[in-house]
Parts: C-alpha cells; structure tokens; sequence
C-alpha cells in the first residue's frame, strides 16, 4: 500500500429526463417533445423527452394539425399515442415543463416533492431554474385543438422558440447524475 487515497472518479452525467405536459397529450405537449429532441439534438445536448396530458386518454393519436406542424420541422409523431400523467411520470424527469401556469400548478399540487422542478415552458426558456415567467398572461402556449393548420404552425413556430431556449439553459446546467427520485421514465411510443 502507498498510503495513497485513490480519488474517485466523477459521476457520469446521464441525459435529462425532460417531461412535457398539456391537457390531453395529442396537440401541444407531443409537438413540444418533439421539437425539444430536436432543439437538443441540433445542440448535442443529451436529453430524453416524453410527453403527458393532465387530463388525456390512453391511446389518442396527435391530432392532425399537430402532425403537420411538426412534419415542416422533419419531426414525425404520427405514432405518438397520448397517456395520462402520472405521479412517477413526474418524480422520474430532471425538469417537467407544462404548456400553462395551470398545468403547472396541478403537476405541482400531484406531486409537491417535484416542485422545483416543475415549470411553464416559457418560464424556463426565459429564466431557466429560476422559472420567472410572472403572471404575463403570454406565459402559457395557448391550444390550437379545433382550429387551423396556421393556429397549428404559429403554436409550433412558438414552441421551437421555447425549445431552443430549454435546451441553452440545460447545456449551461451540469448534467444530471442518477435518479433524481429514483425509478425510470417511460419512453413515449413515437420514441421521444
């Protein structure tokens, strides 16, 4: 023994576990995890995206509008299958970004210990872990269910904005290590 202490060698950072949630999992959230995997892979920033609505049915398909917002970025969601939120869903992401202060505040009231970690995606495009998005009422991404391939397009155009501004503020962030309350994150059907 040479009475030497051998140094630990760092934790490996994992890829953030980012949860994207809206009402029913088939128009705002499914774009928004799309064009965040894109945003993330565009800047080599590791992360994994998966999507939930706080008010959606198992098994709906990403409306059409949706579809074709997404496509004129080259995503694809046409497999994408909505899904409930769930408690674990968000005690296993790193960051669960919600479409309004609403969704924010009922992901909070489901799971208070993730608290931190839960914000609009427009608080944290412009603040990053600090969230400050007020009460500007331009914080939360309206819905374009029911209405037109334009209402779709401007809310993707809106999205790929936040999306570019998440991912500059988790390249700035040291990477997560471990779990961040243990247990995994399901990987959304259309595999973001």
């Amino acid at each position: 023994m040479s009475g030497r202490v051998a140094e630990e060698e760092p934790a490996e950072a994992r890829p953030w576990r980012v949860l994207v949630v809206c009402t029913g999992n088939t128009c705002r959230s499914p774009m928004a995890a799309a064009l965040l995997a894109r945003a993330a892979r565009e800047a080599a920033c590791p992360v994994r995206v998966v999507s939930a609505g706080v008010g959606a049915w198992e098994g709906d398909p990403a409306s059409g509008g949706a579809v074709r917002a997404v496509r004129r970025f080259g995503e694809d969601i046409t497999g994408h299958r909505s899904r409930p939120l769930a408690p674990g869903d968000v005690l296993a992401a790193d960051l669960v970004l919600t479409m309004t202060r609403a969704q924010r505040a009922m992901v909070r009231l489901l799971v208070p210990e993730a608290r931190r970690r839960v914000f609009t995606m427009e608080g944290f495009a412009r603040s990053g872990w600090r969230g400050e998005d007020g009460e500007d009422a331009e914080v939360d991404v309206p819905d374009p269910l029911g209405n037109s391939d334009e209402e779709y397009g401007r809310t993707a155009e809106r999205l790929w904005s936040l999306a570019r501004g998440v991912v500059r503020w988790l390249r700035e962030t040291p990477g997560p290590v471990g779990d961040p309350e243990g247990g995994g994150m399901d990987e959304d059907s259309a595999g973001l």
